[in-house]
């Protein structure tokens, strides 16, 4: 298991962002801890680079542990064994959200380089935190990251869609 720091806990609309680089792990460290919504609706986020471009992150899951670990305070990485009936290499992820309250994920790498990321059982508020991070810090490029969740797939949706170039999510 990875695990660096405590927990931070105020609230989302008082984040500051110190921003720093560490060989070739981009990262931002988490001054304080997004707010959550116990009443917020729950479902799973898929974070992944597009489907033309699947390889385009050219996703280590070392560095992605690192990074992750550097931005949030607190937060904990460890590497799963095998999953689902494609191997793949895994980690499961843990972010505190504040009042102790924590976002799950887990990271996984079916074919070398090309991977996704899930946010599980989180808020759309939560699910940003976890998707801020990758497209401003850890993905090459702010439009190779796009989303979906079990929520839209259950509707019918087929397609991912690119999470906002925008700062703010």
């Amino acid at each position: 298991m990875i695990a660096s720091g405590k927990p931070a806990a105020l609230y989302w609309q008082n984040v500051k962002a110190v921003i720093g680089v560490d060989g070739s792990a981009r990262y931002v460290r988490w001054e304080t801890a997004p707010m959550t919504d116990e009443a917020a609706r729950r479902v799973t986020f898929s974070f992944a680079a597009p489907v033309d471009d699947a390889a385009s992150w050219n996703l280590d899951l070392d560095l992605f542990a690192d990074g992750l670990l550097r931005a949030f305070p607190g937060a904990s990485a460890t590497v799963e064994g095998e999953l689902g009936p494609q191997p793949s290499d895994a980690l499961r992820i843990e972010i505190p959200m504040g009042g102790g309250a924590w976002l799950e994920g887990l990271v996984t790498m079916p074919y070398p380089k090309v991977s996704s990321v899930l946010a599980l059982t989180a808020s759309a508020a939560e699910a940003a935190v976890l998707a801020r991070w990758i497209r401003d810090f850890y993905a090459p490029s702010p439009g190779l990251v796009y989303f979906t969740s079990d929520l839209a797939l259950d509707q019918g949706a087929t397609e991912s869609f690119p999470v906002s170039a925008r700062r703010s999510l």
